[in-house]
């Protein structure tokens, strides 16, 4: 069997949703501190409560925000021995490229999924294909988001470190991580 047919002969995991509340209205902020930041990203509580037991299940890491950068996002990480995966639920820019900086229930959020490895012999990255939706409305997310989760992790945790080789797709490490 090829590494491809692999990845679509997977089970799929179901997971329950559950209905969370209503996001909060238009709240309008400037980003000047971290505190602005923070009370930009506030609403992500809404899917905290999917997202946490969701990452303790799966054997992710969900680093304290904002590790990942201070513009509101959850980014799930986890490893099996060479291979990497990760899950990114982001809120998008504005149409103009520039940052939002009020909330409002219909904001638009992308998830993204990926799995990789790194060989640090070479400084190369082996990637596979990636998968993302983005423009999702956060009043849209917070009802879907666990089966996001669910369908983002059976695609990412079929990856395997053989089927990353296969896709030959490759990009340069700066360097070796520190030890």
């Amino acid at each position: 069997m090829s590494d491809i047919n692999k990845l679509r002969d997977k089970p799929t995991i179901l997971f329950v949703s559950v209905l969370l509340s209503e996001p909060t209205e238009s709240i309008a902020m400037p980003l000047n501190t971290e505190a602005d930041y923070e009370l930009l990203a506030e609403h992500l509580r809404e899917i905290d409560r999917v997202v946490e037991p969701f990452s303790e299940a799966h054997g992710y890491t969900l680093p304290k925000w904002p590790l990942g950068g201070r513009y509101p996002n959850r980014k799930l990480h986890g490893q099996s021995g060479m291979v990497w995966r990760s899950i990114q639920i982001t809120m998008d820019l504005r149409t103009d490229g520039e940052r939002f900086e009020e909330f409002f229930p219909e904001i638009p959020y992308t998830v993204f999924g990926a799995a990789w490895l790194d060989d640090f012999t070479s400084l190369t990255r082996w990637h596979a294909p990636s998968i993302r939706t983005e423009g999702i409305p956060f009043a849209e997310l917070i009802r879907t988001i666990p089966l996001y989760l669910s369908h983002f992790h059976d695609y990412i945790s079929s990856v395997d470190e053989d089927s990353i080789r296969a896709f030959c797709r490759t990009s340069q490490l700066a360097s070796p991580p520190e030890t």
